[in-house]
């Protein structure tokens, strides 16, 4: 297969990703929704400080792959949204660190319990046999994509 119809295929794959993340981001009843609603920059802020302890605004900028000012202005909007706390690093008070709040704990805690109802909701239109398929699919997809750019993979 030439290196075209490899792109195509996986563009074709990432537009059906981008899709069923937005639909996962939806309310499962019109009543609930996320707030505050956040921008994906944002929500991947949030996300990196709950897989680590807290990060600088280099560290934050450089998981994120967004520039210094922009992981600067998400944390900013975030800390105005209460979901994140600075606080100055320990061994060095010139450094300031970043790190969930309370609430923003609590907001990944619930985040993370809508997307699991509503991905059993999509999971559920496919048999077992083909949620195994899936499964493998996506093991073996992961796989070599991280072969690729193995900084993606983290």
């Amino acid at each position: 297969m030439n290196v075209e119809e490899v792109i195509a295929k996986m563009r074709r794959i990432g537009r059906l990703t981008m899709h069923l993340s937005r639909r996962l981001n939806q309310p499962l009843e019109k009543k609930k929704s996320f707030k505050p609603d956040l921008t994906l920059s944002q929500a991947r802020t949030i996300w990196l400080l709950n897989a680590h302890e807290s990060h600088t605004m280099s560290e934050l900028a450089q998981a994120s792959a967004v520039s210094r000012p922009a992981a600067t202005s998400n944390a900013d909007a975030l800390k105005k949204l209460g979901l994140v706390e600075r606080f100055a690093d320990p061994s060095d008070r010139r450094v300031v660190r970043v790190r969930l709040s309370e609430k923003g704990k609590k907001w990944c805690k619930e985040h993370k319990r809508h997307h699991r109802e509503a991905m059993s909701l999509l999971l559920a239109k496919l048999s077992d046999r083909e949620r195994a398929q899936l499964a493998d699919s996506l093991e073996k997809t992961y796989n070599i994509l991280s072969r690729i750019d193995p900084g993606a993979a983290k």
